[in-house]
């Protein structure tokens, strides 16, 4: 944590930089999914109707062709029936309102390359059941846009070393603006893999093993007095 400035071009290191280093050492980063953005979107929507991850991979495979992207048109057709033996009751109307939603976007264009990410990521949030944090997962792991997307375990690690904020908009652009590397994917994508490695392991909500936590001199908590991650919301 004391190395302040990168040894190759001497320029100052971010403390973003100095903690994914420290916290990233021996962590080795899965690489991005090779999956078309819309398929992970159709996918995070029956999931989030609460299928299991085998039901709603194979119909997302019934809805995709070869060349591994879904037919829209076959996704604004899905009614709750043909998801009634993944998703119960309620939770399969509104699948099929999402997966429908789904095709009429990709039939507009709404996740087409060409498009800003800015403009997609709104058009992801005009989506049933697509939150802030979920559209920028799913752009960020499609290599659309460079931001750290974090979960509520790397929002947790975020807090507790100091940086600002109470909401997920607060924290994740907070973090966005101390990216190793500014605009790159790779960058935001390891960021996101390293803080959220250590939120779900060693910085837990409760009972933390702070003991051996490599940033424990930059934490604000330590597992004693005041917990900064209680203030999120």
């Amino acid at each position: 944590m004391s190395d302040v400035r990168s040894k190759v071009t001497r320029r100052p290191r971010s403390k973003l930089e100095r903690i994914l280093d420290a916290l990233g050492a021996v962590l080795v980063v899965p690489p991005r999914p090779s999956v078309d953005l819309g398929v992970q979107l159709a996918l995070s929507c029956l999931v989030a109707a609460h299928a299991s991850a085998t039901s709603a991979r194979d119909l997302v495979r019934s809805w995709t062709g070869p060349q591994g992207h879904v037919d829209p048109e076959r996704l604004v057709a899905v009614t709750p029936a043909d998801l009634a033996g993944a998703c119960a009751g309620d939770q399969a109307v509104a699948a099929a309102a999402a997966v429908q939603a789904v095709g009429r976007l990709i039939v507009d264009g709404g996740l087409d390359e060409t498009w800003e990410p800015e403009d997609t990521r709104r058009a992801l949030l005009g989506v049933p059941g697509v939150t802030p944090p979920l559209a920028d997962y799913l752009l960020l792991a499609a290599g659309r846009l460079a931001t750290v997307a974090p979960t509520p375990g790397a929002m947790r690690v975020a807090v507790r070393i100091g940086y600002p904020g109470s909401t997920y908009g607060a924290v994740a652009r907070a973090l966005d603006l101390e990216l190793p590397r500014a605009g790159d994917v790779g960058s935001a994508w390891r960021a996101h893999q390293i803080l959220d490695h250590h939120g779900r392991g060693s910085c837990a909500s409760a009972r933390p093993s702070c003991g051996g936590c490599p940033v424990r001199d930059a934490c604000a908590y330590a597992g004693e007095g005041f917990d900064p991650s209680t203030r999120l919301v």
